[in-house]
C-alpha cells in the first residue's frame, strides 16, 4: 500500500514540476579579488631504470584526482550498483575542462536514472607557464544550484556554504603540495645456468617462493618444467614466469616479469637499479640453493 502511494507522489510531484534541480534558482556570489598560484611539476627528464626521455605536458595531464586528496570531503564517487532505486551521492566532483577545473560540492541521490544534486561549484583556471609548470588562477565566483527531491522537499548542501568555501579556499592554497604520480613497469628478465637439475629447481620454487594465484598453466616434461610463481616486490608478490630446461650437465633457467614502480614531481623514483640487481639475487639464491 505505502509502495503505491509513494509511487502515485512521484508521478504526481513529476507532473507538479517539483522534482528536480531545475526547481532551485541558481545562485551566483563573486568572491574577493583573484589570486594567483604557481605550480612546478620537477619530473625527471629520463627514466633512470630504462633511459627513456619522459614526457609530461601538465596542461594536458588531467590532475582533478590530485587536486581532490587536497579536500577534506571525499571524492564524489559512483558506487556499485545497489537493489534499492535509490542511491546517495556525496563528496567533492572535480573535472577539467578545457582551461579550468570546475569543482562540484555535491550533496544528493540517484533515483531512477535522475539526479537530485544539491550542487556548490567553483571554477580554477589554470594555464601553462612552462614545460613544468603551471599557474592557477583562483575562482571569482561561486556557483550554489539548490536542489528539491522527486517529492520537492529541498536537499542540504554538502556542508554550510561558508565552510564550503573555506574548502575551496584551502584546496587552493595547498596546490603547489600535489605530488603527480606516474605508474610504470620494468621488464625484468634473465636465465641463469645451474649444476642442479630442473626437478630439484622447481621443487626449490616451489618450496621458497610459492605458486601465483594464477588461471594456471603448469608444464611438466622432461624437456620443460614451467609456471608461475611469487616474487617479493615492496611486500607485494608479483607473477614470475620461470622455465627450467636441462642444460649440459645442470640445468638453465629463464624467467621474466614487470616490475611496477612509479615516478613523481618532486623527482623521486620508487625503484632502483640497486632493488633490481636484488631481485635478480634472490631469483639467482632460489635455483641455486
Amino acid at each position: 500500500m505505502f509502495k503505491q502511494i509513494l509511487t502515485t507522489a512521484l508521478i504526481a510531484a513529476s507532473i507538479l514540476g517539483l522534482g528536480g534541480c531545475g526547481a532551485g534558482k541558481l545562485e551566483v556570489k563573486p568572491l574577493p579579488k583573484l589570486a594567483q598560484k604557481t605550480v612546478e611539476f620537477n619530473f625527471l627528464k629520463v627514466d633512470p631504470l630504462t633511459g627513456e626521455k619522459i614526457e609530461f605536458n601538465p596542461q594536458i595531464f588531467n590532475l582533478a584526482g590530485e587536486i581532490v586528496k587536497l579536500s577534506k570531503y571525499g571524492e564524489f564517487r559512483v558506487p556499485r550498483q545497489k537493489r534499492s532505486k535509490i542511491i546517495d551521492y556525496r563528496g567533492l566532483k572535480i573535472e577539467k575542462d578545457l582551461n579550468k577545473y570546475k569543482l562540484s560540492y555535491s550533496n544528493g541521490h540517484l533515483n531512477n536514472n535522475t539526479y537530485y544534486l544539491n550542487e556548490v561549484m567553483f571554477d580554477i583556471h589554470v594555464n601553462k607557464k612552462s614545460d613544468n609548470s603551471l599557474i592557477f588562477t583562483s575562482p571569482s565566483t561561486r556557483t550554489y544550484q539548490p536542489c528539491s527531491n522527486a517529492l520537492g522537499i529541498s536537499i542540504d548542501p554538502l556542508d554550510s556554504l561558508p565552510t564550503i568555501e573555506a574548502d575551496m579556499k584551502r584546496v587552493f592554497n595547498s596546490l603547489d603540495s600535489m605530488v603527480v604520480t606516474f605508474s610504470r613497469k620494468y621488464k625484468l628478465k634473465g636465465d641463469v645456468n645451474s649444476p642442479y637439475p630442473a626437478t630439484a629447481i622447481y621443487a626449490n620454487f616451489k618450496r621458497m617462493s610459492g605458486e601465483y594465484n594464477w588461471q594456471g598453466n603448469e608444464e611438466m616434461s622432461e624437456s620443460k618444467k614451467s609456471n608461475v610463481f611469487n616474487l617479493k616486490v615492496n611486500s607485494k608478490d608479483i607473477p614470475l614466469f620461470i622455465e627450467v630446461f636441462p642444460y649440459r650437465e645442470g640445468s638453465k633457467v629463464q624467467y621474466s616479469t614487470m616490475v611496477p614502480y612509479t615516478l613523481n614531481s618532486k623527482s623521486e623514483v620508487s625503484l632502483t637499479k640497486e632493488d633490481i640487481q636484488a631481485l635478480k639475487a634472490s631469483i639467482a639464491k632460489i635455483i641455486n640453493d
